[in-house]
C-alpha cells in the first residue's frame, strides 16, 4: 500500500471514531435524562401516597448520582425534612436503583389574591405561635447596660 492509501484510512478511521464517540454521547445523555424522568416520578409518586401533592425535578450528577429539587406548599408534616430525605433515599435506592445525592426543598409562598390578602403573615391562624412569640417579645423590658461605679462592683464581688 502506498502512503496515501494509509492516510485515506486513518483518515475514514478518525471519522468513524468521532461519529461513534458522538453518537454513543447522544445515547448517554438520552439514558441521564430518562434516569432523571423516572427518578421524578418516583419523587412524585412516594409523596402522592403520603397524601402530600408535590413536584421534583431531578438533575443527574457524574457519578451516576442524582440532584432533587421538591417543590411544596409549606406543610406541618415536612418541617422534619431531613428525615424525610433518608426514607426517600432509600426508597429510591431500592426501587430505581438510582442514588440521590442531595435534596432541595422549595416551599413558594402563596399568591395573594383579592379580600383574602394579608398585609402580615402573621396575622391568619395557623400563625398564631409565632404571633404570640413577637407579642412577647415586644411586651417584653429592654435590655439596658450602664457605666457602674467600681465600688458596685466590689460589693458584689465580695458579697
Amino acid at each position: 500500500m502506498s502512503f496515501g492509501a494509509i492516510a485515506v484510512c486513518l483518515i475514514v478511521a478518525t471519522i468513524l471514531a468521532a461519529i461513534a464517540c458522538a453518537l454513543f454521547l447522544r445515547y448517554l445523555a438520552r439514558q441521564r435524562k430518562r434516569k432523571s424522568r423516572v427518578l421524578a416520578a418516583t419523587v412524585e409518586e412516594y409523596f402522592r401516597q403520603r397524601d402530600t401533592k408535590v413536584r421534583a425535578d431531578c438533575m443527574a450528577r457524574p457519578g451516576g448520582r442524582f440532584v432533587v429539587c421538591i417543590d411544596s406548599e409549606p406543610l406541618q408534616r415536612l418541617r422534619y425534612s431531613h428525615l424525610i430525605e433518608v426514607n426517600l433515599c432509600v426508597e429510591v435506592q431500592r426501587t430505581c436503583r438510582l442514588k440521590i445525592e442531595k435534596v432541595y426543598w422549595r416551599f413558594p409562598a402563596p399568591e395573594k389574591t383579592g379580600a383574602r390578602a394579608v398585609s402580615d403573615p402573621l396575622e391568619t391562624d395557623e400563625h398564631a405561635e409565632q404571633r404570640a412569640f413577637v407579642m412577647r417579645k415586644k411586651a417584653a423590658p429592654a435590655y439596658e447596660v450602664s457605666a457602674a461605679p467600681w465600688e458596685h462592683f466590689e460589693r458584689a464581688y465580695n458579697a
